[in-house]
């Protein structure tokens, strides 16, 4: 039987569109997780940077789902991959947005509440305090990835 670590392959992928305020970095994360996927990914002014190693059939696998699986409001426009070697990585993270001058980011528009988060803000069994996300009445359709802080 081969060493797995002889198989380890990596990628440098960045994605182009609608990839920001979308929650699209958490879907990267729990599809690099759902995969055995290490590495980490990142909004910056021209969209998402991903860097990612693990075995070629998790990579393949991974690739096809983050076009197939991408969140709801997210538009791909181009998906731009290159072999690198592995890094080494321990673990799958978030990183930091980053700003680079002269480039901008294509952003989504202001989209009404999805019918099921309607249905948990209306929901009277649902007894979350009010502070949390439920109730919020700005609350986009990111089904339940967090608030948009900011985009770079």
């Amino acid at each position: 039987m081969a060493d797995e670590n002889l198989d380890l392959k990596g990628k440098f992928i960045t994605v182009r569109g609608v990839v920001q305020g979308v929650g699209f970095r958490p879907f990267v994360y729990r599809l690099a997780h759902e995969h055995g996927l290490t590495g980490w990914v990142l909004n910056h002014s021209g969209g998402v940077d991903i860097e990612v190693e693990g075995l070629a059939s998790s990579l393949e696998n991974f690739l096809r789902d983050l076009e197939e699986k991408a969140p709801p409001l997210a538009r791909i426009a181009s998906v731009e991959t290159q072999d690198r070697p592995p890094n080494g990585y321990l673990n799958f993270e978030i990183r930091e947005s980053r700003e680079e001058a002269g480039r901008y980011q294509l952003i989504s528009p202001d989209i009404a509440t999805c019918p099921d988060c309607l249905q948990e803000l209306l929901d009277p069994e649902d007894r979350r305090p009010l502070h949390h996300h439920r109730r919020h009445p700005l609350r986009p359709a990111q089904h339940h990835h967090g608030p948009v802080p900011d985009v770079p």
